[in-house]
């Protein structure tokens, strides 16, 4: 998908809200999921941010999705945050992934 950020906050209020999809379906999406790499489980389109004791720490659970670009768009549920940008280059992405994380640190704060 490709759209401007206010947009893509708009569709990711609208999945959260169960205004896309029903609350038992967005639940089986979320529950459906398979290790996609080390961190995270995939399923239905959705990144999910797996807990693994010092690499990923409970604090950073969320779910969205990871582009090939750098771009990034997730939803931190105990935060009630969206995270959400693209740094529109390849070899961003394992970048935005560490960048994701130091915003959710300081929505902490």
């Amino acid at each position: 998908m490709v759209a401007p950020l206010v947009e893509l906050l708009l569709f990711m209020k609208a999945l959260v809200g169960h205004q896309l999809v029903s609350k038992e379906t967005f639940a089986i999406m979320k529950q459906d999921k398979a290790r996609l790499n080390p961190g995270f489980d995939y399923g239905y389109g959705i990144w999910q941010v797996r807990n693994i004791p010092l690499l990923m720490p409970a604090k950073y659970r969320s779910w969205g999705v990871l582009g090939a670009t750098g771009a990034f768009m997730f939803y931190h549920p105990e935060l009630k945050a969206y995270v959400i940008g693209n740094f529109n280059h390849i070899t961003w992405q394992r970048k935005c992934v560490r960048f994701m994380f130091r915003v959710m640190d300081l929505l902490r704060e």
